[in-house]
């Protein structure tokens, strides 16, 4: 439609057209032609008007953006300067676009940054100053400003200036939030605390600020007070224990946090005594690893409130897990005896068993744990026995459907063939559990050492079966499976089959985290090297499955005719270590020394030569006693091998050494 004829709709209709009045043509009875040309003139001439408006506006606005596009690439081109570390370039950008935007803060706070970083302190106060005039109540520049005095050691200046800040919005969170961030981004914590703890008394909720001033007291060695700040917390929301354990845990373990917390803690339960407290200050005292006085504490919370042994239980697992052995017997016992009927009874049953056993283990020294083959004298047998009629007793009174019937029923059987030496009972025992628990844990674990028992008769075609087996299992773990490739890759190895063996080597090595990828790597090693004369691997190989079967003086002869041929190069060096091994196991010590010096003592070095110079070691240590030696040979390894897989044990053991000599 013609401008000018939706005019004259207007004008016959009375619409309202905005910008235009319409009435004085509304009046007219007869819209001739002259009228509707003086209307059209009319309409030519304001809407001329109207245009040059319109192309004023957006030649202003055009104008105004490219201002401010040209202000923010001048600002970048800044930041750039000041990234670069080129401040003067940064400030003289920073200060021509501040001119022309003085109450843009972003232009304000980067201008004060390049200030800073210049030490133009003078320059700083001016411009903070006449910012804070231009608006009184922008807390963050009185921050700053406080900043800016505290980096020039006027420190009671910073502290009057972030007071001042604190007047400018008062009573308000965020300004005592701000202004007590600009105190901790300086450094000064003390005057932090003063002002939170202002900002906590005026608030309508004391928690506001609790845990700032929590982690600024642990900041500050005030571990009691940062206790203090979370019992309020936690009176108030009891929810929150588990974040605040997770706090105090980033500081209990520096010196003295554990003995102030625990001090605050029991006296604000003689104030205010509650099992929620209780079980914080147990925290802390198994976060110190003083297990004794943390089931103190639970036992007493339990009496008190709890009354069903759950938080003594739950300790009793965590200091068996941590070998703190004394200490879960005599907590599975408080449960057992004063819980009997709970839901977690069976488990502590187990639990005390597990216990047991492992006191007895820690009561036996075994004096020839660091050798890489011993002879088990099964000693103690009755002490053994008696810990499997604790595990008996479990079973009896208990179905096949209890979840810890298979674990005591495995640790029966472990402990008849590895401390009893009751093997065909053991077996009979690991064949059940494969037979009625094959994917659980025990179930793996028994395929295991079915397989170790038939290498250990020398019926290597069960063993290889029973070991598949288990490698078959579907819910096994990653770490479960290579060890079952690993003992395959063994079997094959001892049966002369040596590219089955390299091929669940391969798979192990895979992944050379695993716990077995290392022994993979030394087992690949020989076969690869030893290939070139398959008869020497083949005797190689028979004197390790003798190893293996505890047949050391068969084994030490081979390894030693294998040592003297010249002519096998590399397995000449590995031998001669197996036989140092076989002659450790049968205690010659002063035999073994002397076939490990030989090999250490080589010109060229071989991927056994770390190996050899710690066992070499461990032999003066625990074999022959002489610890001066020892040290040396510990030393010398650290110098000679930086990156050994022994260097951080071999740096224990000779930083022990030397504690106890001095000691003594």
């Amino acid at each position: 439609m013609k401008w000018f004829e939706m005019i004259e709709n207007g004008i016959k209709n009375e619409f309202v057209i905005p910008g235009f009045d319409l009435s004085k043509y509304r009046n007219l009875k007869n819209y001739n032609l002259l009228n509707l040309i003086r209307f059209k003139n009319s309409l030519r001439s304001v809407g001329m008007t109207c245009l040059i408006l319109v192309i004023s506006f957006v030649l202003l606005l055009s104008s105004t953006n490219a201002q401010d596009q040209n202000l923010l690439n001048k600002f970048r081109l800044a930041q750039s300067y000041e990234q670069a570390n080129q401040l003067e370039k940064a400030k003289e950008l920073y200060t021509e676009i501040y001119n022309l935007q003085p109450n843009n803060n972003q232009f304000v706070e980067a201008l004060n940054r390049v200030y800073v970083r210049l030490k133009e302190y003078d320059n700083s106060i001016s411009l903070l100053t006449t910012s804070i005039n231009r608006n009184p109540q922008d807390v963050s520049k009185f921050g700053m400003l406080g900043s800016t005095y505290y980096l020039m050691d006027n420190s009671q200046k910073a502290f009057d200036t972030w007071e001042e800040g604190l007047k400018a919005i008062p009573n308000s969170v965020v300004t005592y939030r701000v202004i007590a961030n600009y105190a901790i981004e300086n450094r000064a914590f003390d005057k932090a605390i003063e002002i939170l703890q202002e900002g906590k008394e005026i608030n309508n909720d004391p928690r506001i600020f609790s845990y700032d001033l929590a982690n600024l007291y642990s900041i500050t060695m005030n571990f009691e007070g940062a206790v203090k700040e979370y019992a309020v917390l936690l009176d108030q929301d009891p929810n929150q224990l588990a974040v605040i354990k997770n706090r105090m845990a980033q500081y209990l373990n520096r010196p003295g946090a554990v003995s102030q917390t625990a001090e605050a803690l029991e006296s604000i339960i003689e104030n205010n005594p509650k099992s929620i407290l209780y079980d914080l200050l147990s925290y802390t005292y198994i976060q110190g690893s003083d297990y004794k006085n943390a089931l103190e504490v639970l036992i007493e919370a339990d009496k008190k409130y709890i009354k069903n042994g759950s938080a003594v239980f739950n300790l009793a697992e965590a200091s068996l897990n941590d070998n703190q052995i004394e200490l879960s017997v005599k907590a599975f016992n408080y449960v057992l005896e004063n819980y009997p009927n709970s839901p977690f009874a069976l488990a502590a049953k187990i639990g005390f068993a597990k216990a047991e056993e492992a006191r007895l283990e820690n009561t036996l020294i075994n004096n020839n744990s660091w050798k890489p083959y011993s002879v088990n004298n099964y000693t103690n047998k009755d002490s053994y026995q008696k810990i499997v009629r604790i595990y008996e007793s479990f079973i009896e009174s208990e179905s096949v459907r209890n979840p810890y019937y298979f674990e005591a029923l495995y640790r029966i059987a472990f402990i008849e063939k590895h401390k009893l030496n009751n093997i065909e009972k053991a077996d009979s025992l690991f064949s059940l559990i494969t037979e009625r628990a094959p994917v659980s844990e025990y179930g793996s674990n028994s395929y295991l050492e079915l397989g170790d028992s038939f290498i250990l008769k020398n019926e290597l075609e069960i063993a290889e079966e029973l070991l598949q087996k288990g490698l078959n299992l579907y819910r096994i773990t990653p770490n479960q499976q290579n060890l079952f490739r690993y003992k395959l890759a063994k079997v094959y190895f001892w049966k002369g089959e040596f590219d089955n063996s390299l091929k669940h080597l391969a798979e192990i090595t895979k992944d050379l985290k695993d716990n077995t990828a290392n022994d993979a790597l030394q087992l690949s090693f020989i076969i690869n090297i030893g290939k070139k004369d398959s008869i020497s691997l083949v005797k190689f190989a028979e004197a390790d499955h003798f190893a293996e079967q505890g047949k050391f003086n068969l084994a030490a002869d081979n390894f030693r005719l294998l040592s003297q041929n010249e002519n096998l190069l590399i397995l000449n060096d590995i031998s001669k270590l197996k036989y140092a091994e076989m002659l450790a196991a049968l205690d010659y010590f002063p035999e073994t020394v002397k076939i490990l010096e030989e090999i250490v003592n080589l010109k060229t070095r071989n991927i056994f030569s770390d190996k050899s110079l710690y066992f070499l070691g461990e032999v003066y240590e625990f074999g022959l006693k002489d610890l001066n030696s020892a040290k040396s040979i510990y030393q010398k390894l650290l110098e000679n091998y930086p990156n050994s897989i022994y260097f951080e044990s071999c740096r224990e053991k000779l930083n022990e050494l030397t504690t106890n000599k001095s000691n003594t």
